[in-house]
């Protein structure tokens, strides 16, 4: 319905690109760089977080799309730390003192969940009681 009225009336986008040429407008076109793909090998993901150890002395974490639980120990519970996230590499630290609590590099593929396990175990079927029945 738009693209009638603009028709219709002659005051489509080539007529607007005329006038702003006619106003003697600058063309930003020659002024920009040219777009090129550029090298992005060196670039990373850098992030820094607040948090305090769990009282089971872990830190959770997400990345990918997926919780990781980070332990770190139980002498650290309710501690307050900084993570010092970099790509894949992580350094925990005390946020009070500076120490370095924990250094470790996450592994990229993807982990089972530890409740549940890769075979399935088999049970015992039993044959079905031709006496029950669900029906009169």
């Amino acid at each position: 319905m738009r693209q009638r009225s603009l028709e219709g009336s002659g005051c489509g986008e080539q007529e607007r690109t005329r006038r702003a040429r006619r106003k003697g407008w600058p063309d930003n076109r020659a002024a920009r760089p040219e777009h090129c793909p550029r090298d992005r090998s060196a670039d990373t993901y850098d992030r820094v977080r607040a948090d305090h150890v769990g009282t089971t002395g872990t830190v959770t974490l997400r990345t990918g799309g997926e919780l990781c639980h980070i332990g770190i120990g139980r002498t650290h519970a309710g501690t307050h730390v900084l993570l010092l996230i970099q790509d894949l590499n992580i350094r925990i630290i005390n946020a009070a003192t500076g120490e370095l609590i924990h250094e470790l590099t996450l592994d990229p593929r993807p982990q089972l969940p530890a409740h549940r396990s890769t075979q399935r175990t088999s049970h015992k079927t039993q044959a079905p009681n031709p006496d029950v029945g669900s029906g009169p």
